[in-house]
């Protein structure tokens, strides 16, 4: 006795071929596979267009955050940058904090080197 346990690979059934076999009338029939074959072809242009948005998308925040760096590397002081994307599935904001934190801390001193001496001066009359 012989076990025959292989896989066979069939081609599933399109949504055309089940219109087609269906006892429909012919008119019936065409109408739903043009149809059909309509809603493939304007779901792949869309599908098409919103991956061709996200392409330009990608290339878009790659020269946004390469460009950044380079700002915030030549002003040398802390700030922040904020960018919106529109992509194929929604839309991506974008914000990019920094600078040099050295210039901060010098700042923060001398704030808190101003605000002492006010407050000794003035507590001391």
């Amino acid at each position: 006795m012989e076990n025959n346990n292989q896989l066979i690979k069939t081609d599933k059934p399109t949504i055309v071929d089940i219109i087609s076999a269906s006892s429909l009338p012919k008119i019936e029939r065409q109408k739903l596979i043009k149809q059909t074959i309509s809603n493939e072809i304007a779901q792949r242009k869309t599908t098409k267009e919103k991956y061709d948005q996200s392409e330009v998308a990608r290339n878009d925040v790659s020269i946004f955050i390469n460009q950044t760096m380079i700002t915030l590397d030549k002003k040398g002081a802390a700030s922040t940058i904020k960018q919106d994307f529109e992509t194929g599935s929604g839309k991506l904001e974008i914000q990019v904090r920094g600078g040099d934190s050295r210039f901060i801390l010098s700042v923060i001193s001398i704030i808190g080197i101003v605000l002492i001496a006010v407050s000794l001066i003035l507590s001391w009359h």
